[in-house]
């Protein structure tokens, strides 16, 4: 992973990652939203389970997009 570009004024990070890198991300965020029962989950995340399911859904789509499969 490497990072490309900080933009405070947007608060925008753009990175570059690979594909085994994503599917890591994206299996540990999997497995917190629907592999464990994390009590109060919001407060220890800082994010509802919505978000980060959201999150899930828009990088598998993004996976898709580029024809990549896990």
């Amino acid at each position: 992973m490497k990072v490309i570009d900080n933009d405070d004024t947007t608060s925008t990070l753009t990175c570059e990652i690979s594909h085994e890198e994503m599917l890591i991300i994206m299996a540990g965020m999997r497995e917190i939203c629907f592999g464990v029962d994390i009590h109060a989950f919001d407060t220890r995340l800082g994010y509802s389970k919505e978000q980060v399911s959201i999150l899930v859904r828009q990088l598998r789509s993004i996976l898709d997009e580029q024809g990549i499969e896990p």
